[in-house]
């Protein structure tokens, strides 16, 4: 079961509730992997403390140009849809902050002088931490793609286990879609405020455009208004778990302690774990 934890927005919990649930299901005998897909900045390592065992680069392709076999035709330029090549009267401008790597002006390019190499934008890393095995992947400062970091993050994780929470970054842009793509269920983390309901509805918004199956935890459920729980119900989510404002849990996510949040919380998270695979196994039958 590949589940995926986001959020229509920062702050409502998401991580502490996804390293939670993954800890548990590990606790309960469940092959489980945690993979940490908010790559700009990933934090789900402060609350497990794994030990990292390998890291290795992810690249994207960056288009070259041979200017001995270039007729500065200006095929390239009129190929490319994002203005990341432009064909100048003595020279081919490439900017690799514009390019998405997607090969047109290779194909366009009637003299093939465009070949396309490697360029390192930040690495994926994977351990342990106890018997919970965890990925994540990191971008490098100062590059704007991080769609290849993700999608390498979730590659890394090994398919043949009992469960994998995939802990998208907030808000529903792309990033958000990469991560979610190809999950059984997505998990949308909400508080019950009116902010956290306008980013909901977005964030369900874009969960129902990919055709998948959401469903939500409501945090700090005694803050704000009862506007999350009517638009769920309007809308068909089922909300899983109910979790109530507690200063002990977040005075142990500030002190990154994961074990006292799941004291605070253990009869909520088992109960939404068995949900989350009865579920399952709803949908496999």
């Amino acid at each position: 079961m590949r589940i995926a934890m986001a959020s229509g927005k920062g702050g409502t919990g998401k991580t502490t509730i996804a390293t939670a649930l993954a800890r548990i299901a590990s606790q309960r005998g469940l092959e489980t992997v945690y993979v940490d897909c908010d790559v700009e900045a990933p934090n789900g390592h402060l609350l497990l403390r794994p030990s990292i065992e390998s890291r290795h680069p992810v690249a994207r392709l960056i288009p070259v140009v041979d200017e001995q076999l270039c007729d500065h035709c200006g095929a390239c330029q009129s190929a490319c849809q994002f203005g990341a090549i432009v064909c100048l009267p003595a020279t081919v401008q490439v900017y690799a902050n514009l390019c998405k790597s997607c090969g047109a002006c290779v194909v366009a390019c009637p003299r093939r002088a465009i070949d396309e190499r490697p360029s390192v934008v930040g690495r994926v890393e994977t351990g342990q931490a106890g018997e919970l095995g965890f990925v994540q992947g990191v971008l490098d400062v100062g590059q704007p793609r991080s769609i290849p970091v993700i999608e390498a993050a979730k590659a890394a994780a090994s398919v043949d286990v009992d469960l994998t929470v995939l802990d998208a970054p907030p808000g529903a842009s792309c990033p958000v879609v990469a991560t979610i793509r190809g999950a059984d269920l997505v998990l949308l983390i909400a508080e019950a405020t009116p902010f956290g309901l306008a980013d909901l509805e977005i964030a369900a918004e874009t969960v129902q455009t990919l055709g998948l199956a959401a469903a939500v935890v409501i945090n700090r459920c005694d803050v704000g208004d009862r506007g999350v729980s009517e638009f769920c119900t309007a809308r068909g989510l089922p909300v899983l778990a109910e979790i109530p404002n507690q200063r002990a849990v977040a005075e142990s996510y500030a002190d990154g302690d994961l074990d006292g949040v799941i004291k605070e919380l253990a009869g909520a998270l088992e109960a939404l774990l068995d949900r989350l695979l009865q579920r399952h196994d709803r949908r496999a039958s």
